[in-house]
């Protein structure tokens, strides 16, 4: 028994049973001891930080968890229901407007008796180019709002991904997490306005019709009969 506790107290005190540690091994052993007790707390942060990384990119639809494909849907559907909301908007503003400056037009030109003639032609041929390059220009302002909102998604995401992983967080809110990111979606069905397309027609009155009619009239041709607006028919931010 004797010999039992003397070996187990030789091992604490380090001493191997026929070598005695000397001053300086023992100051190494315990550096080295130090270090592997450093390593493996650094292993631990990361790992830890690494699983919270992990949870935020879950909110935003990032993963193999069923809680990062429901995640994937919610954003997915919200991001498709701003851009169909939005093209709507534009497009139904390119209707509307078209339709008035076709009138407008019509207007005029049967109030001096030009219906069906080759001034009607080219009003009608020149408002159209203008809708048509509004309603492209409806669908490229859609895809581009809907690129810019998911760019904020991602850098909201890459802000809390980054607060993690450079030490500024140790333990995430997600509660906080998840609230901030449906807030982020709810913002940007609020943001869809529905004059976002502007004034495509911004000379579409009667003194600008009359301009042009006299304008063709009196050069005998029909080329200054174009309804091409100061924007060249695109969609502005401005009425």
């Amino acid at each position: 028994m004797g010999f039992k506790w003397n070996k187990v107290r030789n091992y604490a005190w380090g001493i191997v049973p026929g070598y005695f540690m000397n001053e300086s091994e023992k100051k190494e052993r315990q550096a080295k001891d130090r270090a592997q007790e450093a390593e493996n707390r650094q292993r631990a942060i990361e790992a830890e930080r690494a699983a919270n990384i992990g949870k935020i990119r879950e909110q935003y639809g990032i993963g193999d968890s069923e809680l990062a494909k429901t995640n994937q849907r919610t954003i997915a559907d919200a991001i498709n229901q701003y851009y169909q909301s939005l093209l709507q908007q534009n497009t139904n503003s390119a209707n509307q407007q078209f339709a008035t400056a076709s009138r407008t037009s019509r207007q005029n030109l049967a109030r001096i008796g030009q219906m069906g003639g080759g001034l009607d032609s080219a009003a009608r041929s020149g408002t159209l180019a203008d809708f048509l390059r509004a309603r492209q220009d409806a669908l490229t302002q859609a895809s581009s709002a809907r690129d810019a909102f998911k760019g904020n998604i991602d850098s909201q995401r890459l802000g809390y991904e980054n607060a993690v992983s450079g030490g500024t967080v140790a333990t995430p809110d997600f509660n906080a997490i998840q609230s901030q990111r449906s807030n982020l979606l709810k913002q940007a069905q609020g943001n869809i306005i529905p004059q976002m397309v502007g004034n495509l027609f911004t000379t579409a009155g009667n003194t600008y019709f009359n301009a042009k009619m006299q304008e063709a009239q009196g050069n005998q041709g029909l080329q200054a009969f174009n309804f091409t607006n100061s924007n060249g028919g695109r969609i502005t931010g401005g009425n």
